[in-house]
């Protein structure tokens, strides 16, 4: 693995020679941008809308952390109240479970550049910020507890936890205003580290680990009594497949596969009858490990996102492919994320230039308004362009990398940074604004960002 990271290096090398022989000159003369204006907070994030679409909630940077804000969309599309007053942690995702209650799950991201967001707990609280209940209060190893799925409607959440064993994730059903909790795995075929619920929150697959036996496996089950069929079993760390989402009539689960390539591809699996069909979406040269959007209430699988060059999205609802075609020709040079509820759609927009921007789209009108930006001291116009190249390594393999040059660098030989994102079991990086290259463009450097295939 070592040789192999060494040689991808190696040919980066070459990269760094081609932008920098000839002597390091900036490749602009005009003053470089402040460091704040890359690495402050940023003002707001996360937009959701609520599930009726009445409200939208966001994080906002208040007392130097991460909090929620909330927008009544029926009264100001401008006037954000903010909801908590967190002064030691920040928000790192926020759920509604209904109009009125909303689940965070908080961490710390004061880290050092390239650390995750440490997660230190999950918190539930009304609109208003009122009837806050942590969850730590009810489970034994907070730390080890996951928010899963919030229950349409009700104060319920599921949750995965560490609480009868510290080898096995169990599932509970929980109360965020009762702080009531009900296990919904009594039985399972093994310890387990992945749960997969179907549309009544049911939970139907399973991925399992022995580490004394040094092997691991995946099971599906057709109800919640029906007994638990193996699908694949392989030494531990070694399964080619990995189970994602139910289709709504249950009788289908979606898989993320290396059946037929070294390259994961969607495939469907039948529950009764045992067989797999596809792949019935694939990449020609990365992995496809999708994220499906689904609406649990409305009990329908409306398509899935996944990483090409671009993020990108394919809709099996016409509703859905109809409005994101007509927001990207609206939006053309943007990813354009959409969240929809009633007649309202919220569109999360962002590029490489672009940090994000909010967005409310009338579906009876279609007239767009523009809310908020998540970082407004960023100027899109300014910002560098990201773009993907592909070069050939010594050892004959073909390496895509994200390559960001400053303005002015066209046609001229400037010193280039090289960023490796950290191997094979870590996620490539998506093209999206990125606060590093951005900032070394704005001082006359160009950076190279190779990816590892598959990843």
């Amino acid at each position: 693995m070592h040789n192999h990271l060494i040689r991808k290096i190696a040919a980066v090398a070459s990269c760094v020679a081609l932008f920098a022989a000839g002597g390091l000159e900036r490749a602009s003369n005009a003053a470089p941008l402040p460091v704040e204006t890359f690495f402050q907070k940023a003002k707001y994030g996360g937009a959701v809308l609520s599930p009726t679409g009445k409200f939208l909630a966001v994080i906002v940077t208040s007392n130097g952390r991460h909090n929620v804000g909330v927008l009544d969309l029926d009264v100001s599309t401008t006037k954000v109240d903010l909801v908590t007053d967190f002064d030691s942690a920040d928000v790192i995702r926020l759920v509604w479970q209904n109009d009125d209650r909303m689940v965070a799950v908080v961490g710390d991201l004061q880290e050092g550049t390239g650390e995750p967001p440490r997660i230190s707990g999950i918190v539930a609280f009304s609109r208003d910020g009122k009837d806050v209940r942590p969850f730590n209060r009810s489970f034994a190893r907070p730390l080890g507890v996951s928010l899963v799925r919030a229950i349409p409607q009700t104060n319920e959440v599921i949750v995965a936890a560490f609480e009868r064993t510290v080898r096995s994730r169990d599932l509970y059903r929980f109360d965020t205003v009762t702080g009531h909790k009900t296990l919904l795995t009594y039985e399972s075929p093994g310890n387990a580290g992945k749960w997969v619920l179907d549309y009544d929150s049911i939970p139907r697959a399973v991925v399992t680990y022995d580490l004394d036996h040094d092997t691991s496996a995946w099971y599906v089950r057709k109800s919640a009594t029906d007994p638990w069929q193996k699908v694949e079993e392989a030494p531990l760390g070694r399964l080619r497949s990995d189970p994602i989402a139910f289709s709504p009539d249950g009788t289908v689960i979606y898989v993320a596969s290396r059946r037929n390539s070294d390259l994961l591809a969607v495939y469907e699996y039948g529950i009764e009858s045992g067989k797999w069909k596809g792949p019935i979406a694939e990449h020609p040269d990365r992995d496809l490990d999708p994220v499906f959007v689904i609406s649990v209430r409305q009990r329908k699988l409306f398509g899935f996102l996944y990483q090409s060059d671009r993020p990108s999205q394919v809709w099996f609802d016409a509703e859905w492919e109809r409005m994101q075609k007509s927001v990207d020709a609206a939006l053309p040079n943007t990813v354009n994320v959409l969240q929809h509820s009633g007649q309202r759609w919220i569109i999360v927009s962002y590029s490489d230039r672009n940090p994000g921007e909010v967005s409310l789209l009338d579906g009876k009108t279609m007239k767009l308004q523009r809310l908020f930006s998540y970082v407004p001291w960023i100027n899109p116009a300014e910002a560098v362009e990201t773009k993907w190249v592909r070069y050939r390594a010594r050892d004959g393999l073909t390496i895509p990398a994200m390559l960001t040059l400053p303005n002015g660098a066209k046609g001229s030989r400037v010193p280039l940074v090289v960023d490796i994102h950290g191997g094979p079991y870590v996620g490539a990086t998506a093209w999206r604004f990125q606060r590093d290259p951005q900032f070394f463009a704005s001082r006359g450097y160009a950076t190279i960002q190779p990816q590892f295939r598959g990843t």
